[in-house]
C-alpha cells in the first residue's frame, strides 16, 4: 500500500494511527480454532527487532512459516516485515507476493504489552489495497485504551471505533482480540468481551486478488516505532466466538514469557551519543530494591532500585570517542547497549519549522545521497502529549545515513553536520517538536504556575494539554537529566498573536529547562523567524520579543530575513538557517574566535538634528547593502508617531536615517512589516534583526 494513498483515502484521525499490521499466508488460517502454540514457535516484535535494518525485499516469502524473531525494516519508499534474514515488502507492485484473503467474517489475534508512553500507537490489524479504496480491519490503542476498527467500501469515513473504558497498565501482558462477524465489531480483552459496535458503512468485500499488508505508517511519511513488544499474532477467516476467545487465552496464558525486570530508558540504546567531559547520568528501572551496576568505558557506578522499581546512577566524565559497551546489570537481569559513542549532544525543539524535514529542503537531492554520517546520531522523540509528566519516551537511536536522514529534522541536521565537520568529534541530535505547538506546550506546570500573568494558559491546559505542559511532559521530561551541551529552538509562529506575553514566556520556558536539566546556564540557540505575508504588525512584534530574549545569558538568535519566503510560513532554505545556529555554537560555545556569530543587532539610537543615528553590535569591520542598492525598510517618526519611508545611510558601524517629512525626528523603525526582507548586513554577510527604538504600544499588549 503507497502511503501517500493511504491518507488520501483514509480518514485524518486514521492516518494519526500507528498500525502494526499482522499477516496470514497464501492459505488462510483455518477456519477450526488452533490450539495452544508451542512457546518456542512464538514470534516477538520489540524495539530491538525494529531498529537499524536495511531493506531487502524477498518475492513469495509465505508469512505462515514464520518462527521468529521478526523486525520492521523501512526505506525511503516502504517498510517490510524482515523474516528470518528475508524480507516480505508491504509495497503494493505487481511483482510481488499476492495471497488470497478471507471473505467478510475475520478475527485478529495478539498478546501486547506496552511499554512506553504514546498518544496513538497500533497493535494489529488488517488492510488490503485493492483500487480506489482501502478496506480493511485495524487495532490500535490511545490513552492505554485499545481501539478496534473497520473500514468498508463505501468511502473515505467508514469506519466504526469501539474503545473499551478500562485502561491497560504499562509492562504488563494483554490478550486482545478483535473480531468482524459481517455486522458487528467486538474486542475481547483477557478473554472477556470487552466492547462491541455494529459496524455502520455498508458491508465488507474482500476480494481475491487483495493485498495483505504488514509493517508500519503514519501520514505525511512519518514513521512510529511500537510503544511495546508483541507476541504471536493470529489471523482467522471467521469470527471467534466468546467460548473460544476465552479458550485461547486460558491456554495460552501460561506460555508468555515475563517481562525483563531491568531496562534502561529510551535514550540509552544501541546508537546513542553520551555528551563528552561531563558527568553522565544514566537511568532506568529494575525490580524494587535490586542493586544495579553500570559500566562504560572503563568507568563503574553502583545504584539501587527504589520502591517504585526506577534506579539511576551517574558515570565520571569522558573524553570523546568511541564506539564503546554500555552495560548495566543487577542480580538476575543484563542489558547491554553497543556502538555507543561520546561526544557533543544537542537538544533541537520548537514546532513545524523545527520539525520540517530533511527531504523538503533546498537541495536535499544533493545532500541526502551523500548523507553517510556515522559519526551523526538521531533521536526522535515520537509526537505525544500528556497531561501528568512521563518517565520515558517512545525513540531510539539511528546512525545518520541516506535512509535516516529525509525525515529528521533539516535544521537540526544542518547544524550537527557543520559541527560535526568543524570539531571532528561525535553529534549526537535529539529531536524533540511538534508542528503548530505553543511555547507553553513545551513548559513545565510549575514554570507556569511560578507567574500570575500565566494562569490563563493554565487554564486551557486543564481542557486540553496541547494549550500548555503537554509536550513538556511527555516529549521533554523524558530526556531530563540525560547529558546535553546545549538546544536550538525554532518557535514563535504559534504565539505571534501574543507576541508582547512572548517576552515573558519564551525566557520563562529558557529558565525551566535549564533548571529541571540542572546543568547551569547551557547554551540556548534559537531562530528568529522568516518574514511570511500573515500578521503585518503581530509579526514583527514577535521578532522583537525574540530579540529582546539576548538579554537572557548564553543566548543566541539566528536572523532569517534575507532566506525566506513571504508566501511560505515554512521556508525550504533549511541549510543557511543550520549554519546560522552552527556559528552561534562554534563562536560562544566552543570559541572559535574566527567565527562571527551574527548579523548587526539594534544597540542604540542618537537623535543628531533631523537625522537619527543607529549603533549595532556585531557591526565590526562595517557594514554593507547585501545587493548593492539603498538600504531597505526603514521609517522614521516624529512626536506623530506616523512613520514615514526613510533614507539610511551607511556610515562605518553605523546607520544614519533621516526623511525630508519629518523635521524632529524621534524614533526609528526597521524592517518592522511581516513581509519585510531588508537588505541592511555587516560585512560577515549575515543580515540585522528588525527592530524599533520606540515603546509605543503593541498590537498585542494584554492578550494572554
Amino acid at each position: 500500500m503507497r502511503y501517500q494513498n493511504v491518507c488520501k483515502t483514509l480518514p485524518s484521525l486514521v492516518c494519526r494511527l500507528l498500525i502494526i499490521l499482522a499477516a496470514a499466508a497464501s492459505a488462510i488460517v483455518s477456519a477450526t480454532v488452533a490450539t495452544a502454540a508451542d512457546p518456542t514457535n512464538r514470534w516477538v516484535f520489540d524495539q530491538e527487532h525494529i531498529d537499524h535494518q536495511t531493506v531487502k525485499p524477498a518475492i513469495g516469502k509465505d508469512p505462515a512459516t514464520i518462527t521468529g524473531p521478526v523486525r520492521i525494516e523501512s526505506s525511503p519508499q516502504f517498510d517490510a516485515l524482515a523474516l528470518d534474514g528475508t524480507s516480505v515488502s508491504i509495497e503494493v507492485a505487481d511483482d510481488y507476493k499476492k495471497v488470497t484473503v478471507p471473505h467478510r467474517a475475520l478475527t485478529a489475534e495478539a498478546w501486547v504489552r506496552i511499554d512506553k508512553p504514546q498518544e496513538w500507537g497500533g497493535i494489529v490489524g488488517i488492510f488490503q489495497d485493492n483500487g480506489p479504496y482501502e478496506k480493511g480491519w485495524l487495532l490500535g490503542f490511545k490513552d492505554m485504551k485499545f481501539t478496534f476498527g473497520m473500514k468498508g467500501k463505501g468511502g473515505p469515513s467508514g469506519f466504526t471505533f469501539v474503545t473499551p473504558e478500562k485502561p491497560f497498565q504499562r509492562g504488563l501482558w494483554y490478550h486482545v482480540v478483535g473480531t468482524f462477524n459481517g455486522k458487528e465489531q467486538h474486542i475481547y480483552v483477557n478473554g472477556k468481551l470487552s466492547a462491541s459496535a455494529p459496524f455502520q458503512k455498508g458491508e465488507i468485500d474482500y476480494p481475491p486478488t487483495a493485498f495483505y499488508q504488514i509493517g508500519a505508517y503514519r501520514d505525511q511519511d512519518e514513521y512510529f516505532r511500537t510503544a511495546g513488544a508483541i507476541h504471536e499474532v493470529q489471523i482467522y477467516d471467521r469470527a471467534l466466538s466468546p467460548p473460544e476467545v476465552e479458550s485461547r487465552y486460558r491456554a495460552q496464558a501460561s506460555h508468555l514469557p515475563p517481562p525483563a525486570s531491568l531496562r534502561l530508558a529510551s535514550l540509552f540504546t544501541n546508537h546513542a551519543v553520551l555528551q563528552r567531559d561531563q558527568q553522565l547520568p544514566v537511568w532506568g528501572w529494575a525490580k524494587p530494591d535490586d542493586e544495579i551496576t553500570v559500566e562504560l568505558n572503563g568507568a563503574t557506578a553502583k545504584t539501587k532500585a527504589g520502591k517504585d522499581g526506577k534506579w539511576s546512577t551517574v558515570l565520571p566524565p569522558q573524553a570523546a570517542g568511541g564506539p564503546y559497551k554500555l552495560v548495566a546489570a543487577g542480580a538476575k537481569d543484563r542489558v547491554e547497549v553497543t556502538d555507543v559513542l561520546i561526544g557533543e549532544v544537542w537538544v533541537c525543539s520548537g514546532q513545524s519549522n523545527m520539525q520540517f524535514g530533511v527531504n523538503g529542503s533546498t537541495g536535499a537531492a544533493q545532500v541526502m545521497p551523500n548523507a553517510k554520517l556515522p559519526g551523526i546520531r538521531f533521536f526522535t522523540v515520537t509526537d505525544a502529549m500528556t497531561s501528568q509528566p512521563e518517565a520515558d519516551c517512545d525513540a531510539g537511536w539511528d546512525v545518520c545515513s541516506p535512509q535516516t536522514v529525509p525525515t529528521f529534522s533539516a535544521v537540526g541536521f544542518y547544524f550537527g553536520q557543520d559541527l560535526h565537520r568543524e570539531l571532528n568529534v561525535p553529534i549526537g541530535l535529539i529531536h524533540a517538536s511538534w508542528g503548530g505547538s505553543f511555547c507553553e506546550a513545551w513548559m513545565s506546570r510549575e514554570s507556569l504556575a511560578a507567574d500570575p500573568d500565566f494562569a490563563p494558559i493554565l487554564d486551557r491546559a486543564k481542557a486540553n494539554p496541547w494549550n500548555g505542559t503537554g509536550m513538556y511532559n511527555a516529549m521533554i521530561h523524558p530526556l531530563i537529566p540525560y547529558g546535553i551541551r546545549g538546544v536550538i529552538w525554532y518557535q514563535g509562529e504559534s504565539n505571534c498573536l501574543r507576541a508582547e506575553q512572548y517576552r515573558k514566556l519564551f525566557p520563562a520556558l529558557i529558565r525551566d529547562w535549564r533548571s529541571r536539566w540542572g546543568e547551569g546556564d547551557f547554551p540556548f540557540y534559537y531562530v528568529q523567524l522568516a518574514p511570511f505575508a500573515r500578521h503585518k504588525m503581530e509579526w514583527p512584534e514577535l521578532w522583537e520579543a525574540q530579540r529582546l530574549t539576548l538579554s537572557v545569558p548564553n543566548t543566541g538568535m539566528a536572523v532569517i530575513t534575507d532566506v525566506g519566503d513571504i508566501r511560505n510560513i515554512h521556508p525550504p532554505k533549511k541549510q543557511e538557517v543550520g549554519h546560522r545556529l552552527a556559528l552561534w555554537a562554534l563562536a560562544k560555545t566552543y570559541g572559535r574566535k574566527d567565527v562571527v556569530c551574527s548579523g548587526p543587532l539594534y544597540k542604540s539610537a542618537q537623535v543628531e538634528g533631523n537625522k537619527i543615528r543607529i549603533g549595532f553590535d556585531y557591526a565590526e569591520g562595517g557594514l554593507a547593502s547585501r545587493d548593492g542598492k539603498p538600504l531597505s525598510w526603514f521609517t522614521i517618526a516624529g512626536e506623530d508617531k506616523v512613520f514615514h519611508p526613510a533614507t539610511a545611510e551607511i556610515e562605518k558601524d553605523s546607520v544614519v536615517v533621516s526623511s525630508p517629512e519629518v523635521g524632529a525626528p524621534l524614533e526609528v523603525r526597521f524592517a518592522w512589516d511581516c513581509v519585510a526582507e531588508p537588505n541592511l548586513m555587516n560585512k560577515a554577510g549575515l543580515p540585522a534583526s528588525p527592530f524599533r527604538t520606540d515603546d509605543w504600544p503593541m498590537v498585542t499588549a494584554g492578550k494572554k
